[in-house]
């Protein structure tokens, strides 16, 4: 899946698998899922926020792997359609997302 997103000087292609096949894919089970970033920074997705977007944690950008210590180990985000997000979006593409918690 890919994600282009006008966030930078130009938009990038950005790859990765859904987070819902990966909440999938762990038998994940709730209502809510809670992003964590390498800083500590926890996000909180409701169910609702999930199925607005094709959400990708993407692993690479451009087709080069995301390091840690950049944006990685992973990025969250959605295919925008070549569009801006809008800024309050924006921010809940946590990067460096590293743990996933479902309630």
């Amino acid at each position: 899946m890919n994600a282009d997103t006008e966030d930078w000087p130009r938009p990038l292609t950005m790859e990765g698998p859904l987070l819902k096949d990966v909440l999938a894919a762990a038998g994940a089970k709730g209502d809510s899922a809670t992003l964590y970033a390498l800083d500590g920074f926890g996000f909180e997705m409701d169910a609702d926020k999930m199925a607005a977007h094709e959400w990708i944690l993407a692993m690479k950008v451009e087709g080069e792997p995301i390091g840690i210590g950049g944006l990685g180990p992973l990025w969250l985000v959605y295919d925008t359609g070549g569009r801006k997000a809008p800024e309050e979006e924006e921010r809940g593409w946590v990067w460096s997302v590293f743990h996933i918690e479902v309630e």
